[in-house]
């Protein structure tokens, strides 16, 4: 029955053992989004890392500095999950295909060898956008934005949101990349239409 005691100081019980993809998402659904690694009684360790006794525990995020010894926060990162024994990483949502192409470039440049599996998500509001910006950092895509603040109809949100992230998986397939992840935030009709259109299934 592991404690955790985070950063804040507050403690958290668990009956059983548990890994840092558990903990984030008892913490809050935010902190799942955006957490890179853990420190776990100052160890660095991945996500997928099991906590089976007591530990403080400290979620690290793109906002934290350790490992950032680099201009890239988000590769130092990812170095830093490779080296506490990842075998893949999900990186954060991209809108263009082509940046996380160039990203992949780079991470390998810097020694990344890690499967690297670009996230997507089907983004049906401008609301849903707006959280996704201010989480992830990325630049605003002024086309899906246009799209999706063009009109008020749902139906025709849905459709420019499916729409976009359909091209993005045609064009990584295209690209040779083999895997994607689609975040679906519960609503799996969109991520189901997103691969029907993609031609991927």
């Amino acid at each position: 029955m592991p404690q955790i005691q985070l950063l804040d100081g507050k403690k958290i019980e668990f009956k059983n053992s548990i890994t840092g993809f558990d903990l984030t998402k008892k913490i809050s659904k935010s902190l799942e989004k955006v957490a890179l690694i853990m420190e776990v009684d100052g160890s660095l360790k991945d996500l997928s890392h099991k906590i089976t006794k007591d530990a403080k525990v400290r979620i690290i995020t793109p906002k934290d500095k350790e490992g950032l010894e680099g201009d890239r926060s988000d590769i130092a990162a990812l170095l830093a999950k490779q080296e506490a024994g990842a075998s893949f990483a999900i990186t954060q949502l991209f809108f263009f295909a082509e940046d996380y192409l160039r990203f992949e470039e780079l991470a390998r440049a810097r020694g990344v060898e890690i499967d690297l599996i670009p996230g997507i998500m089907p983004i049906v509001s401008p609301s849903r956008l707006a959280r996704v910006l201010e989480l992830t950092g990325e630049a605003r895509p002024e086309g899906l934005a246009h799209s999706l603040e063009s009109t008020d109809d749902v139906a025709g949100r849905r459709e420019a949101g499916i729409e976009w992230a359909a091209k993005q998986v045609s064009e990584l397939a295209e690209a040779g990349v083999d895997a994607v992840h689609l975040y679906a935030f519960n609503e799996y009709a969109n991520v189901t239409e997103v691969l029907r259109r993609s031609g991927v299934v």
